[in-house]
């Protein structure tokens, strides 16, 4: 049923019904994350290297990372019949995960550097 605006009475409900639809979709997204951490100076245990001016400083540490999305249109965007929409839609759902580890450590030489003469 064409909608006639140029028509008095051409815009009926049956042409309102033929444009007008209700397009609904649902869309979320989830991140867990999990993180350990540990640091600590060795020097206070008496973990130190000779040439050091203090003890070895340790830093340690894990992440572990899920990250979810998902879109789930109605039945009228997947079939691109809405006025304006600009063609079909397809749902989505996925999602990836991410473990990382690191360890850093922090020396300090007692020793001082010379600069090259010239």
């Amino acid at each position: 049923m064409p909608w006639n605006i140029f028509q008095a009475g051409g815009v009926t409900q049956a042409a309102l019904n033929y444009l007008q639809i209700a397009l609904v979709s649902e869309t979320g997204t989830e991140t867990k994350v999990a993180t350990a951490r540990i640091n600590g100076d060795l020097g206070r245990y008496g973990i130190t290297l000779p040439t050091a001016s203090e003890g070895i400083q340790l830093a340690m540490g894990a992440d572990y990372g899920e990250y979810s999305m998902y879109y789930r249109p109605d039945q009228a965007y997947i079939d691109g019949i809405g006025a304006g929409q600009g063609g079909t839609v397809a749902p989505v759902d996925g999602g990836y995960n991410v473990a990382e580890v690191f360890a850093e450590a922090f020396i300090r030489s007692s020793r001082t550097s010379k600069a090259p003469r010239t």
